[in-house]
């Protein structure tokens, strides 16, 4: 299979699995939101992020080196596992150990245990990593969906049943548990890679050397964005902490699913057309003008959609999450185009520079926490949008010569898709405003009316990258009358 085709069969798979999973998971989230309180999510908000610094510090950078690395041998492999486990062990002893001072900091004695059982996932995770990096590397995102939907499932049975059961909290990790160690067991069962009892330093020093940086860069930007959920946990309430953290996870639906898919297959793509001008350049704006038809849609309108969707799916209880949601979509907007900018970055090689560029928009977040945060979260939530502006002015900077395309040609991409979502936008919250229907029937009409009008819109915007798009589309049934219906050339 030759590379076009390789790429075109991940891009589809990957979006298959990253959908399917994303979606599964978000309507597992509304049952348990249903079921349970804002507090419970307020408590798993805060060990999930704890969670996540510490799975930055166990990975070391040394799986994304596996993907950027051109020569690969068993023995480089063999090393990055033996290394992630190691770390992962430390570090899930370690926060067994500091448990206690994390729940007095937050005061809440209930965080003990539930800290301590979360820091065994990491151990699942350094377990599952090496093999899922190879997976990606060979793009076998169809191989990686038959593990990754079971373990999800398997997961979400539990954490429903537990839910319930009347377990809380408990059944939010319940359902993270069992699905980390049910991925586990499916990939080593699935894959034919076992590591050797062997540890290269020379290996690890050359890959250590790029993967640091990028899990440096990670770790500054998990944490700093992360630090809404530490700094609303600390100062307000656990409510309020759960509707923000439904809210996000709201936003992080659509956001996650076209960023995932962007960075699993874009970073490898470039990284193997590294050198090949034309082609690169063609790959990087034909992937621009794909991200702002499909994103700026998804946010705009779910921005519009967002109070009877809320109260339709969840529940009243969940309202003061609204006015969250709408300004975090904001910040969506521009995230898919945050993550191929820097994706093509690090498949130059560059995570030197990419680093800096982190450093740079992470302090920019802190600055604006540290004058907004007396104002309240709506505040917060403002500065974070101004932030992303930032970032991504910062992060298109450099691709001016490694892809040649600058900020400006990604923005004359981008503009007569945002102009038709926003048109878009304005009519359905026209619709639904001055109507008096319920909020299950002012959703769907809201979707339906969206759909129809953005359609028509962007089927008026004609250009060649579109051709490329119905060739990839026309070899997967069914799928072709609809792009060109929405990318005609």
């Amino acid at each position: 299979m030759g590379l076009q085709n390789s790429a075109s069969s991940a891009l589809v798979w990957s979006g298959v699995s990253q959908v399917l999973v994303n979606l599964s998971r978000f309507i597992v989230g509304l049952v348990l939101a249903r079921v349970l309180a804002p507090e419970d999510f307020g408590l798993l908000a805060l060990i999930a992020v704890l969670a996540a610094i510490l799975q930055t510090i166990t990975d070391g950078g040394l799986t994304v080196a596996i993907l950027q690395r051109k020569d690969l041998s068993d023995e480089d492999v063999s090393t990055v596992f033996w290394f992630n486990l190691s770390i992962s062990v430390l570090l899930a002893s370690f926060i067994a150990l500091s448990a206690s001072y994390v729940s007095g900091f937050f005061e809440n004695e209930e965080l003990v245990p539930l800290i301590r059982v979360m820091g065994v996932t990491l151990i699942f995770s350094a377990l599952s990593s090496t093999q899922r990096s190879l997976l990606s590397r060979k793009l076998a995102f169809k191989e990686l969906l038959k593990i990754t939907y079971p373990s999800f499932v398997i997961g979400a049975i539990v954490g429903i049943g537990m839910a319930l059961a009347g377990a809380g909290v408990w059944s939010l990790l319940g359902q993270l548990w069992f699905s980390a160690m049910s991925e586990v067991f499916l990939l080593w069962h699935r894959s034919k890679w076992r590591p050797a009892f062997t540890f290269n330093k020379k290996s690890f020093r050359e890959m250590f050397a790029f993967g640091s940086r990028n899990a440096l860069e990670r770790l500054i930007d998990v944490t700093v964005m992360e630090i809404y959920t530490l700094v609303i946990g600390k100062l307000f309430l656990p409510s309020d902490l759960g509707f923000y953290h439904r809210a996000n996870t709201f936003q992080k639906l659509p956001a996650q699913n076209v960023h995932q898919v962007v960075h699993q297959v874009m970073f490898p793509l470039l990284s193997r057309i590294q050198g090949e001008g034309e082609r690169l350049k063609k790959a990087f704006r034909a992937t621009v003008r794909f991200l702002a038809a499909a994103n700026f849609a998804l946010f705009i309108g779910l921005a519009v959609t967002a109070e009877p969707m809320i109260v339709s799916l969840i529940g009243e209880k969940w309202l003061p999450s609204v006015p969250y949601l709408q300004i975090l979509c904001g910040v969506g907007l521009l995230w898919p185009f945050q993550s191929l900018n820097v994706s093509s970055i690090l498949a130059a090689g560059k995570s030197a520079l990419s680093l800096k560029l982190a450093i740079v928009k992470r302090g920019a977040i802190l600055l604006a926490i540290l004058f907004t945060f007396n104002h309240g979260i709506i505040a917060m939530l403002w500065g974070q949008l101004v932030c992303s502006i930032f970032a991504f002015i910062l992060n298109t900077w450099p691709n001016r010569k490694l892809v040649t395309c600058s900020i400006e040609a990604q923005l004359r991409i981008m503009v007569p898709y945002l102009l038709a979502a926003l048109v878009m936008g304005a009519a359905v919250f026209c619709l639904i405003e001055y109507m008096a229907l319920s909020p299950e029937l002012e959703f769907a009409i809201g979707v339906t009316s969206g759909m129809v009008i953005y359609s028509v819109l962007i089927s008026q915007i004609r250009h060649e990258d579109n051709k490329a798009f119905s060739e990839v589309a026309g070899k997967y049934k069914g799928c072709k009358p609809i792009v060109r219906l929405l990318f005609p050339y």
